[in-house]
Order: C-alpha cells, then structure tokens, then sequence
C-alpha cells in the first residue's frame, strides 16, 4: 500500500513538472524609448523583459507621430530583433507617413537558431492599423522585423508578445524529472514479499 501511494505522489509530481508554464503577456509601446524626435536608433531597448535590437537600416526615434508617442520610423529598409525567452508574437501597429506609398513588415521567427516562422504583412494606410502576422501558438525566442518601404518613412508601434514561462525546462528539473522516474521505477519493482509462519 505505502509503495502505491509513493508511486501516485511521484507521479503527480513529475506530471505537474511536465505541464506547460504560464504565459504572461506584454505590449512593447516605446514609451520610454530615449533620445528626442528623429533620433537614430542604434543600438538597443528593452521593455517589459523583451529586448529590441537594431540589424540595419536607417530606424529613428519618432516623438511626434505614434499610437500614441514616442514609437520607432524607418527609412527604405531597415531591420531590427526582438529577445526574451521564449515568447509568441501577437498583433503589432503600422503605418506609413504620407498617403501614398505602402510598408512591409517581413516576419521571421526563431526557436533555438532553427528559422520556424515567416510571414509578410503590409499597409498603405497613413494612419495606424493594427497588422497581425498570424503566429498563432508558436513559440519563438528570437523575432526579426524586416521592413522596408516606398513611402518617405513608415512607423511601427504596440507590439504584442507573449512571454511563456517554464516553456524549456530548466536543467536542474530535467534533473528532478529524471530522478522521479528513476524512483517511480524502484518503487514499482520493489514488492512486499508476505511472511510465512509455521504454525
């Protein structure tokens, strides 16, 4: 009996350790992104533990236009990633600066350095629209942003993403799961043998 319920504790607990983590959603919106309007943007910025770094091109800091203000423009082409763990990509905004020309928003997504999503979306409206790539439930831990334009300049702003947590289990659970089905195994093979007496 005592190896039944070890058995059914051990169990429980490596099925709880298996499970999913939690998610924990989040909205890039620049809001503290520094520099004044037309400011290059270089180098890095981090917000809500996603960090977006610049690739290329020509990115500036747009203090006067944005949904709401600040958020990056672009140039021609430029591109640049996002970091933070594992995550989803959900809905983003754009928009082009004048009204005429369109922006392209090339979308391509990593999952330990395997390129596991890619998608193109676009806009030619001159005020903001909320733009989807339609990632759904994929999980990423890299997202690069290429974007490119025939307008004088093009905007992104609100990027949604999803932080998933306990996704890749860490090592020291790989441990513990291993361990618990090591023990699982022993309890289950460990038999009480009956005593036998002589009357």
């Amino acid at each position: 009996m005592r190896n039944i319920i070890t058995t059914s504790i051990l169990t429980g607990a490596l099925a709880a350790s298996l499970v999913g983590g939690s998610a924990s959603a989040a909205t890039i919106t620049f809001d503290d992104l520094p520099g004044s309007n037309r400011s290059p943007f270089t180098t890095s910025y981090s917000e809500a533990g996603f960090t977006l770094s610049y690739v290329s091109g020509s990115i500036y800091t747009a203090k006067n236009f944005g949904n709401p203000t600040p958020d990056l423009y672009f140039s021609n082409s430029a591109a640049f990633d996002i970091t933070g763990g594992v995550f989803t990509l959900g809905s983003f905004d754009g928009a082009v600066a004048s009204g005429f020309g369109d922006v392209s928003y090339a979308i391509t997504g990593f999952l330990n350095g395997q390129n596991v999503f890619s998608r193109t979306v676009s806009t030619t409206r001159d005020s903001f629209t909320t733009l989807s790539p339609g990632a759904g439930n994929q999980s990423f831990d890299r997202v690069r942003f290429s974007m490119s334009t025939t307008s004088s300049s093009a905007n992104i702003d609100n990027i949604n993403v999803t932080a998933v947590r306990g996704a890749v289990p860490e090592p020291a659970t790989w441990a513990m799961m291993i361990a618990g089905f090591g023990a699982i195994g022993f309890a289950m093979r460990r038999r009480q043998r009956g005593v036998f007496r002589l009357a």
